[in-house]
């Protein structure tokens, strides 16, 4: 009898924590982006091991897999849960320049890592099954970074400039170290032997190695990459922004050219009217001049007649009419009229 009670005791309690106990909370580890971890999701590994060999990384995305597929066909709740909620959270205010940073793995990641991190994020926050009013919009960004870091050609962009930025972080580093053991007070207080470059180079070497596994690297190397990002970002929208109005600077001078040519036209048309008007105002002068001269030769050679006739009537002379007969009638007044003109 007592050992009945102890076992149903158990079973009870066994019921009741399977029924009670939240998968997600007994398998969710927290995401971080630092030297210890890749923020890939595992649910018995230790993050301290990442990365993750090729057989946990199949294991991984074969449960997220299912995990998908069971959530696609489970019951949609009227309300986000506190992981997705967070995590809905963390993809909206993180950097978005970064594919890296929206995934939270870090920049030395494999295509592996990448695609188990999109399952384990895409599974809490994808817009069928998440309620939260921003789990559309954060599911495209991580769709749009998952895509960016598994196509061939963008994703060589990004490694060769974050590689470059690492060069430079290194590089400084040991400048900085070999400045520092050359010039140390501390090893001539201590009497030692001046050491050679090749010592001092070998030593800065293991120090850089070990400062490339701490947080304080990787942090700087993100910091790095944000800031070449933005000025990259802030270039390409200047670039944009220069195409888009350089349209509108060439359609402004095309204007303004027309406008001169119209305007050039114009003038000349002005000028070829006034030039029509002023030749053809000094032509009527000059006609009009002429004219006035014949008019008054005119009335003197008519005043002429008149006293030419007055004075050979007042003498009663009668000139021939003709001094042959092939001529034909000679004026007789054409000689005083030739006199008076000289």
């Amino acid at each position: 009898a007592d050992d009945s009670r102890w076992a149903l005791a158990f079973l009870v309690t066994l019921v009741a924590f399977l029924w009670f106990a939240d998968p997600d909370q007994v398998t969710s580890l927290p995401l971080r982006l630092d030297a210890s971890s890749y923020g890939e999701f595992t649910r018995s590994k230790s993050m301290g091991s990442l990365p993750m060999t090729t057989n946990a990384l199949d294991e991984e995305e074969e449960y997220w897999e299912s995990r998908i597929s069971e959530i696609m066909m489970g019951d949609s709740n009227t309300q986000s849960s506190p992981q997705q909620t967070d995590m809905v959270n963390r993809v909206m205010t993180t950097f978005t320049l970064n594919p890296y940073e929206i995934l939270n793995i870090r920049f030395d990641a494999t295509k592996r890592n990448v695609s188990v991190t999109y399952h384990r994020i895409s599974a809490l926050i994808h817009p069928d099954k998440c309620p939260h009013p921003a789990a559309r919009e954060a599911f495209q960004r991580v769709k749009n970074a998952h895509d960016t870091l598994m196509n061939n050609d963008t994703a060589k962009r990004y490694v060769f400039m974050i590689n470059g930025i690492k060069n430079l972080l290194i590089e400084e580093k040991e400048k900085n170290l070999m400045s520092t053991k050359r010039n140390s007070p501390t090893e001539r207080i201590k009497g030692n032997r001046k050491k050679t470059m090749e010592e001092i180079a070998e030593e800065t070497k293991e120090e850089v190695e070990r400062w490339q596994k701490t947080d304080d690297y990787h942090h700087k190397w993100k910091v790095e990459v944000r800031k070449v990002l933005v000025r990259a970002e802030w270039r390409l929208k200047r670039t944009v922004e220069y195409n888009q109005g350089k349209k509108e600077r060439d359609a402004n001078i095309r204007d303004k050219r027309k406008h001169v040519r119209v305007e050039k036209k114009s003038e000349l048309d002005d000028w070829d009217n006034f030039r029509d008007n002023r030749v053809g105002n000094w032509r009527k002068f000059l006609l009009e001049k002429v004219e006035r001269k014949r008019r008054k030769r005119e009335q003197k050679n008519a005043r002429l007649h008149s006293i030419s006739d007055d004075f050979s009537s007042s003498i009663d002379v009668v000139a021939p009419k003709f001094d042959y007969l092939d001529e034909k009638p000679i004026d007789m007044n054409e000689p005083l009229r030739m006199f008076y003109r000289e």
